[in-house]
């Protein structure tokens, strides 16, 4: 009984450790198990130069698996932020794509009516934009809440004399967008009016919807 007891915890081990070998710099449940099972083995036969070797190796293990858990909160937080980054320039450069479909559906209607084509400007884009943002967030309700304020900004970065702005929303493109306004008399003649520059700006809320706010200069 004891030879096959013997025979049987070497057995043992040499499975343990055929399992254990591979699992450097790796780590899963199994390699807690085969640890609680050598250490059993190593109590009950101290002298057993194969267990105490197992068990250290599983020491050496442990700790590089504290190691590696403690670095899991670092890496998530990269990972994370990487995500973020992407997602947002993806989200940027659909922005410019809708923007730039847009301004090309104001020129094309004031091209039509024998008017200039409007310039872009990245100081009225400025502005623009954070007229969305803060519409997209709740911070202000739709509308043209904060004009006088805005006119100021645009007057004080670009030499212009006349300031107006179109807002929208439930649009899902430029072209859209454009062609609300133009169902409208006041947002109809703001795109064809006496005026040089313009600036774009989009912004989606928690829903996904987007705002969009057009200013125009001259």
């Amino acid at each position: 009984m004891q030879k096959s007891c013997r025979h049987q915890r070497s057995n043992l081990l040499r499975k343990d450790n055929q399992i254990a070998r591979p699992l450097t710099g790796q780590f899963c449940s199994l390699c807690s198990f085969v640890y609680q099972r050598q250490k059993i083995i190593a109590t009950k036969t101290p002298r057993h130069q194969d267990a105490q070797r197992s068990v250290h190796w599983y020491k050496s293990c442990l700790h590089y698996k504290n190691n590696l858990l403690m670095k899991r909160p670092f890496i998530f937080v990269v990972l994370t932020s990487l995500l973020f980054f992407s997602s947002a320039a993806v989200f940027s450069q659909k922005n410019s794509a809708i923007a730039g479909d847009m301004l090309e559906e104001v020129n094309h209607y004031r091209k039509a009516k024998g008017l200039k084509e409007l310039e872009q400007l990245d100081e009225l884009d400025a502005i623009a934009q954070k007229h969305s943002e803060d519409m997209a967030s709740g911070r202000i309700k739709l509308g043209h809440t904060g004009f006088a304020k805005r006119n100021a900004m645009a007057s004080s970065k670009v030499s212009i004399s006349y300031f107006a702005e179109n807002v929208a929303f439930g649009a899902v493109n430029g072209k859209q967008a454009v062609d609300f306004w133009k169902r409208s008399s006041g947002h109809r003649r703001n795109m064809l009016g006496n005026f040089k520059y313009t600036g774009i700006g989009i912004a989606r809320n928690k829903q996904g919807r987007l705002f969009f706010t057009q200013v125009f200069g001259g």
